[in-house]
């Protein structure tokens, strides 16, 4: 589990890692971080959260889809690359699914079809009502991604979003906390 393709150390001279290109155990080494499987990440989970598992390498979805059947958590697999969301699909049906977004496209309700994904993950800055209502009124889920201010996360919440992914999710929480 890593949220980029390559362990980059801070302050180190050196270049990056390609995660693809090693081994666990030797990506392991070169981290200063423990680097956790997606395996033990579900099982840490277990049922206390949805988790959303982004597939970021090439051709990775029978593994993840394996992974992800094999473990005890509410999972749900979202990819900014829609075609492979809808080969996962494909091989898991009973999975739910999102696609990232970092445009705003003319018609989103088309884009969760063509994929087969039932969540549009919008970057914020580009979501609007008419975005959220389309998705809802298909029954369909919005998810605002990356919202660290807590004053656009108060005007989306109005917006209607179903969920905002955040890199401050404790600040987040306490902000957010009551709102309806």
């Amino acid at each position: 589990m890593h949220h980029d393709d390559a362990l980059r150390r801070p302050g180190a001279t050196s270049s990056a890692i390609k995660i693809a290109e090693h081994s666990l155990a030797d990506l392991r080494l070169a981290s200063e971080k423990e680097l956790p499987t997606l395996a033990q990440v579900l099982e840490l989970v277990g049922h206390k959260a949805r988790v959303w598992v982004e597939l970021k390498g090439q051709r990775i979805e029978r593994e993840v889809v394996a992974v992800v059947r094999a473990g005890h958590s509410a999972c749900a697999i979202h990819a900014f690359d829609h075609r492979a969301i809808r080969r996962a699909r494909e091989l898991a049906p009973e999975i739910p699914y999102g696609v990232l977004l970092v445009s705003r496209p003319v018609d989103p309700v088309a884009v969760l079809r063509a994929a087969g994904a039932t969540t549009l993950w919008q970057e914020w800055t580009l979501m609007d009502e008419s975005l959220v209502r389309d998705i809802h009124a298909t029954g369909g889920e919005v998810i605002a991604w990356t919202v660290n201010d807590l004053e656009v996360a108060g005007a989306l919440n109005v917006m209607g979003v179903d969920a905002i992914c955040t890199d401050r999710p404790a600040r987040m929480h306490a902000a957010l906390r009551g709102i309806d």
